[in-house]
């Protein structure tokens, strides 16, 4: 997205704010970009320990629903520290 948009003369932050998911690669970008970074570890966890009871208990256990809030890591591609 960074390419697509300065070939098309877009500079980030200052035109266009730039945001990423997962927090991977993120900080090596051209323009340190911002990203929402999910909880893999204890997504992971909770997967593994649900799979385990699910085995346990058979099919019949009951329906997981997990929310996980991810966290939010503030770099220069949204514009926030200029």
């Amino acid at each position: 997205m960074l390419g697509a948009a300065r070939r098309r003369g877009l500079r980030v932050p200052e035109d266009l704010a730039l945001v990423s998911y997962d927090d991977e690669l993120a900080d090596v970008a051209d323009v340190p970009l911002t990203s929402v970074a999910p909880a893999k570890y204890r997504v992971g966890k909770l997967a593994a320990e649900i799979l385990l009871r699910r085995i346990t208990d058979g099919d019949a256990g009951p329906v997981h629903q997990v929310q996980l809030r991810p966290r939010i890591v503030i770099r220069d591609s949204c514009g926030a520290r200029h």
